[in-house]
């Protein structure tokens, strides 16, 4: 309408965007959640988040085509976001991985493969006990509480959050869990490029740019090779 003679923000500067760096968990802390998480209804769900490093929605979207008890592997193909149009609870489920790469197949452990199958049995359990209560809704997904209703995203974040508020462990958010199995992989050296593979990170600058302060070993590295090609300079 040409009531301003100028755009006013044109003078605002943009903010510039800061480093990201997750809390990570070193091998005590996680031998203390695992005391917590035992006998909990996510103790499997953090398990796998610390494990394989997937993401909230993906461990929670996991169905039962998805597991090859067979062949040996956990695929990472659909996942369950929530609805923010719709107050309370409501989710909703998404047909895909957040992005082509997210789409990623694991070696199924057989540590993972039995807590599995023990937990398939304790849904038919459930079922049965529970009759015409059962909720039959959700029953292609592994996630599923004792009336079969989801376990819902801030179902789990929540649940984390008292456990590790009430057992006063290392403040953490349930994605950290993500990025502790990430810390870990770097700290057996492990590269950059199969860090992505396995969380599934669309890029490898997003690996790098998250990861690459805690590659200690290839700075030490670089510090030796400096050190040797300049040991007769004077």
């Amino acid at each position: 309408m040409d009531i301003l003679p100028t755009n006013p923000c044109d003078k605002v500067e943009r903010p510039n965007k800061g480093i990201f760096q997750g809390t990570f968990c070193n091998a005590g802390e996680i031998q203390a959640l695992y005391n917590v998480i035992k006998g909990q209804d996510i103790e499997l769900i953090v398990k796998m988040a610390l494990f394989y490093g997937m993401r909230r929605g993906e461990i929670i979207g996991l169905r039962w085509n998805a597991i090859d008890f067979t062949n040996d592997t956990i695929t990472v193909n659909h996942t369950i976001v929530k609805d923010y149009e719709n107050s309370g609870n409501a989710v909703i489920a998404k047909g895909r991985a957040k992005n082509k790469s997210s789409l990623r197949t694991y070696p199924l452990t057989a540590e993972f493969m039995q807590e599995l199958q023990n937990r398939k049995m304790w849904i038919e359990e459930n079922r049965k006990l529970c009759g015409k209560s059962y909720n039959k809704d959700w029953s292609e997904y592994v996630f599923v509480n004792v009336l079969g209703d989801l376990i819902t995203p801030d179902n789990v974040t929540y649940k984390f959050g008292q456990l590790i508020k009430a057992n006063k462990l290392k403040p953490m958010r349930f994605h950290d869990l993500r990025h502790t199995c990430a810390s870990l992989m770097v700290a057996n050296d492990v590269n950059m490029k199969q860090i992505q593979d396995w969380l599934g990170h669309s890029t490898f600058t997003t690996t790098a740019d998250i990861y690459s302060h805690l590659d200690s070993s290839s700075k030490q590295l670089s510090a030796n090779a400096m050190t040797e090609a300049l040991r007769n300079v004077s």
